[in-house]
């Protein structure tokens, strides 16, 4: 029967699906296939032609006598091995795939009446799911949860190779996914022997296998629906290591294969400006943002009391001064807002002419109807010029790339707690992004000429303490909570003499 090609003529394939329904018969009812078997013999020896019976006679096919119990077996092995090849013969040829594919569902649908039936249904499941696992999984999936004996079985029959590489090939990832349950819940992880010694893997074991080379195959298709699949999975399973293994490899998988290397034309326009950035994430748009603010920090001096607030006093009011400075003038920062508005002008000036939105006060977190909320600072929005990333999936490339910045005032009582409570734990996750910067202005103690407790609490406060505990605070936030957050401490003077300075900074 292997010699023979079900798709060599339509003639062919009648035959072989008319053998198909008397070896089921046979293997499905021994005694009534028998009884057909012997009508048929002696309606030959009548000169009757089998040919001639009704549609409502029995097969002339029937399993020979066994001898023995032991003999029994092995005919009904031989035969069942016979119909599971006539059945994919039948199911891999085009004019007769309908056929097959009917042929295999009411054997299927019978499973559950006796212990032969059950094991021709598992022999039509496993053709089906080698033949298409993509079309027929989902009905195979429901046949196996309402007969959980029929479920396990088919999971035993098809774990060996090369069927379960077939099946496998066949499956998108949310089905990969799918199966992987289906096999964890037949056969649990947590029941698992260590192999301390060389045995042979029988099916159950092979079975386990090809439960966890499901993990591989998703974290080695590397792709946004398999990363959606693993997440799935993790949620499900939060202490599961090796499902998190697979989540991280898919990740790094996914970047690995949407790196696109920019064309001659884009280096040689980036090597050409040195303003010009290649931007393809959060990450490296925090970087060119920190590279921009420090633009903005260097030009600062000559113009920095648009910063401050500058007030007249008396002659006879109390506070630092000097004789070069007006007796009147009495300085201070102005307050956070002014700062954010301030640098929002400035960074949406210097990347006009990037795909680049610079917003400010964006309401994250809506708490009422009236427009109360968590507000960012300033929101930044990176747009993709074009799509050229083609290794990236149409349907996966981001549409833009977020940076939140939150500004604060050296004073600010909760300078040290904000980083991680404001920026890195709420405001990120609001907006969707894993990237921040922690922005605080630095106005020099030794400029601040008013007194009060902004200028007490900013005296107290050390600069390069305050940068290094920051940075430290920000390593710790990647490790705890998954997000990247960078500490930039904005120096802000005001025209001065050298001379004039009274404290140090």
């Amino acid at each position: 029967m292997n010699l023979i090609n079900a798709a060599w003529s339509n003639d062919i394939a009648d035959t072989l699906i008319t053998l198909l329904g008397d070896v089921s018969q046979a293997l499905a009812d021994p005694l009534h296939a028998a009884q057909g078997a012997e009508q048929h013999s002696s309606q030959a020896v009548d000169g009757r032609s089998p040919d001639t019976q009704t549609s409502t006679e029995t097969t002339a096919i029937a399993l020979p006598r066994p001898r023995d119990e032991a003999h029994r077996n092995e005919i009904q092995a031989v035969a069942l091995d016979t119909w599971e090849d006539l059945l994919r013969s039948v199911t891999a040829a085009e004019a007769a795939h309908n056929h097959g594919a009917s042929i295999a569902r009411d054997a299927i649908a019978v499973a559950g009446l006796t212990t032969q039936r059950r094991h021709l249904a598992v022999r039509a499941g496993r053709v089906l799911l080698a033949a298409d696992a993509d079309q027929f999984w989902p009905e195979i999936k429901t046949a196996a949860e309402q007969d959980l004996l029929f479920g396990r079985e088919l999971a035993l029959a098809s774990s060996g190779e090369p069927t379960n590489k077939l099946i496998t090939h066949g499956l998108n990832e949310t089905r990969l996914a799918d199966v992987y349950r289906w096999l964890s819940e037949l056969f649990p992880s947590e029941q698992e022997v260590d192999l301390d010694t060389w045995r042979f893997a029988g099916p159950e074991q092979q079975a386990r296998d090809w439960r966890d080379h499901l993990l591989r195959i998703l974290a080695e298709r590397g792709t946004p629906t398999a990363i959606t699949a693993l997440s799935q999975l993790a949620q499900e399973s939060p202490n599961h290591i090796g499902i998190a293994a697979a989540l991280v490899v898919a990740r790094a998988r996914i970047q690995a294969n949407s790196w696109s290397p920019p064309t001659p034309t884009e280096l040689t326009a980036l090597l050409a400006n040195a303003n010009r950035r290649l931007v393809r994430g959060p990450a490296e748009l925090a970087h060119l943002l920190t590279a921009t603010l420090t633009q903005i920090e260097a030009q600062l001096p000559p113009h920095g009391e648009l910063l401050w607030d500058r007030h007249r006093r008396s002659q006879a009011s109390a506070g630092p001064q000097t004789a070069s400075e007006t007796a009147g003038d009495l300085w201070q920062p102005k307050p956070e807002a002014a700062l954010s508005a301030y640098l929002a002008h400035e960074l949406t000036l210097r990347l006009a002419d990037r795909a680049i939105v610079v917003n400010r006060e964006v309401l994250v977190q809506p708490t009422n109807a009236y427009g109360a909320g968590d507000r960012t600072d300033i929101k930044i929005d990176a747009y993709t010029v074009h799509s050229r990333h083609a290794a990236w999936p149409a349907t996966a490339a981001p549409a833009s790339v977020t940076v939140v910045i939150e500004v604060k005032g050296a004073w600010n009582r909760d300078l040290m707690t904000a980083q991680r409570n404001q920026l890195a734990a709420r405001y990120l996750r609001q907006a969707q992004t894993n990237t921040g910067i922690y922005l605080i202005g630095w106005y020099p103690i030794d400029l601040w000429t008013a007194t009060g407790t902004r200028r007490d609490a900013a005296a107290r406060l050390n600069r390069t303490q305050v940068e290094n505990d920051l940075h430290e605070q920000a390593a710790r936030i990647t490790r705890d909570l998954a997000v990247h957050v960078l500490p930039f401490l904005l120096t802000i003077p005001r025209p001065h003499t050298i001379q004039s300075a009274v404290e140090p900074s």
